[in-house]
Order: C-alpha cells, then sequence, then structure tokens
C-alpha cells in the first residue's frame, strides 16, 4: 500500500482536519485560548511519544519525561549562551533551535538504551525511573545549569505564544502520522511481536533489540522537541521539567484513549484536559488524587481505553478508530 493510500484512510482524514481546524484557533486572538491548546498540544505530543514506547513495544517507561526535560534544557541553554555571547536578545527565531532539542534527547536515548532496553517489566519501569530522577538531581545540583531556580531566558528572547503554538502542533502532526506509518512498515510489524511475546520473536529471527532501540530514540525526539518548545514558550526552564505531575498526566491521557492506538493520544489529551478542568475547579487541591483513581478504574475496567471500547462494541467503528 502506497504513502497515499494510507494517509487516505479514515483515521489519517479526521487528525488532518482535526490540526487543520486547531490551526485556526491563534486567528481568534485569544491569550487565554491560545495558552489552554499550547498546554493540550504539549500533553498530547508527550503522549504520541509515551504511546509509541509503552503501546508499540509494551515497555512501561516511568520515567519518559526526562527527554521532555533534556529537551527544555537543551533549548535554554542554547538560549542563553547565544544570547550572553551577543550580550542581548537573540537576532533569529529562538524556535529554529526546537529540533535540536529532540536530537539531544535522542542522543541520550541512544546512549542509554542498549543496556536499559535489556531489562524487562517492572525493572525497566523502575530503571526509567531513576535514569529520570539521577538526571534531575544533576540539573538541580549543576551551577552551569541555573541548579534549583533554573534558566530565565527574557534577556534574551521574548515571549511569544503563537510560534510555540505551531511548531507544537506541527510536532503533533508529525508524531501521529509517525505512529500511523510505524504500525505498517517493518519496524511496526516487529514492535508487534515484541508486545505480544519477545522471546517467542527472537526465536523466529527478529531483531528485537534493533526495533526496541529505533522506538526508544524515535519516540524521544519527539519528547525532547515538546520540552524545547516549552521551554521557549514560558521564556524558563527549571529541573521541576522533570517532575511527576507531567509524567502522571501522560500516562492518563494515553490510558483514557487507549494505549497502542494511534488515534488515543489525540483524544485522550482532549479528555484528561475536560476532567482536569472539571475536577481543579470542584477540587483544587485533590485533582491528582482522582486522577489515581481514573487510573485504576481504567486498568480494571477499560484497559482499551476510549479507542479499545469503542472498537470492542461497535465493529462499525474499527476501521475508523486506529
Amino acid at each position: 500500500m502506497t504513502l497515499l493510500a494510507l494517509c487516505a484512510r479514515p483515521t489519517p482524514i479526521a487528525l488532518l482536519l482535526a490540526f487543520a481546524v486547531m490551526a485556526l484557533i491563534p486567528l481568534a486572538r485569544n491569550p487565554e485560548l491560545n495558552g489552554y491548546f499550547l498546554t493540550l498540544l504539549d500533553l498530547m505530543l508527550l503522549t504520541y511519544s509515551l504511546n509509541m514506547v509503552v503501546g508499540f513495544s509494551g515497555y512501561l517507561s516511568f520515567g519518559h519525561i526526562v527527554f521532555w526535560g533534556l529537551g527544555g534544557y537543551t533549548a535554554g541553554m542554547l538560549v542563553t549562551t547565544i544570547g550572553r555571547a551577543i550580550a542581548g536578545e537573540l537576532t533569529f527565531s529562538p524556535y529554529l533551535l526546537v529540533p535540536l532539542g529532540g536530537l539531544v534527547a535522542s542522543a541520550f536515548a541512544a546512549v542509554i538504551a542498549y543496556p536499559i532496553l535489556r531489562i524487562r517489566g517492572a525493572y525497566f519501569a523502575i530503571a526509567t525511573f531513576s535514569v529520570n530522577l539521577a538526571v534531575q538531581t544533576i540539573f538541580f545540583n549543576v551551577p552551569v545549569f541555573g541548579g534549583a531556580e533554573g534558566l530565565p531566558l527574557k534577556r534574551f528572547m521574548s515571549y511569544q505564544i503563537v510560534p510555540a503554538f505551531y511548531w507544537l502542533l506541527a510536532f503533533g502532526l508529525l508524531a501521529f502520522l509517525s505512529s500511523y506509518l510505524i504500525l505498517r512498515i517493518k519496524l511496526g510489524y516487529g514492535l508487534l511481536a515484541i508486545l505480544n511475546d519477545e522471546d517467542v520473536a527472537q526465536t523466529m529471527g527478529v531483531n528485537t533489540t534493533l526495533y526496541k532501540i529505533l522506538i526508544y530514540i524515535i519516540a524521544a525526539f519527539f519528547a525532547g522537541a515538546g520540552g524545547a518548545v516549552w521551554a521557549l514558550a514560558q521564556v524558563f526552564v527549571d529541573p521541576e521539567n522533570f517532575g511527576i505531575t507531567r509524567s502522571i498526566e501522560m500516562f492518563v491521557a494515553m490510558l483514557l484513549g487507549g494505549v497502542g492506538t494511534t488515534l488515543g493520544p489525540f483524544i485522550g489529551a482532549f479528555i484528561y484536559f475536560a476532567i482536569k478542568d472539571l475536577l481543579i475547579i470542584r477540587f483544587p487541591h485533590l485533582h491528582l488524587v482522582f486522577f489515581g483513581g481514573i487510573i485504576m478504574i481504567i486498568v480494571l475496567f477499560v484497559p482499551g481505553g476510549l479507542v479499545g471500547a469503542l472498537r470492542q462494541h461497535v465493529p462499525g467503528l474499527r476501521r475508523i478508530l486506529e
């Protein structure tokens, strides 16, 4: 099946239309609306990235946020270094540095992938969490990274939310298309074999190590790019970029939408924000506790998320909901 034929299917068409509609949001010139969707798009991109590892290979990554944090610090350090060198505000758009945030995150993933992906199950989850904790500790304590106070970027760039919006929108669309295509090429078939039974896949000649490393690096790129955009949009980056709150949010969004699906992260991000708004209004200090309960309910009763539930109970939607 050609690339054009793949993109002509219902799911890509629906998502392309949805992204096209969202591209019109900044035209309303509503700062609050722009800020709301900026946060939503950032979560969506992170969820697509996490889903590539957890949903496609079955490896539970509790420390996936490390790539988002590294992308943010890469952008922050570059802006600070260049700004100090020219003794003023950058003469070019700082968002041109965003791909470098993704590349640094991918490079870090490539370094740790081989040893860490040799571990499975709960040990892998704990290992990824430990890596994130170690990296966060380094950024907390090394002065060149700003320490606990972080890196303020206001001296070297202005606050620009609209470019950040479109960068996240573009990377979100790219993450969706990448997810959709990966599942339909040799890499995706190999990951599916790993997901079902890695030992059997190895005996059948599947290069499981290569496929796991590749998807880990690809996923890290998207998370790093998202972190870079977020740091530039906030004109600030600090060690809290490696914090647990954003990790919980992307796991909840992934579970709500549907693990291992290409439509799930998109839907999950919207559902998460709808629920979050209601909970924060009613329970401003306990909303994360309620999300913990939501995770348990989903895992126990709706393990496939909304997309999985609809595919199971409404057969006519199986071709549309992928």
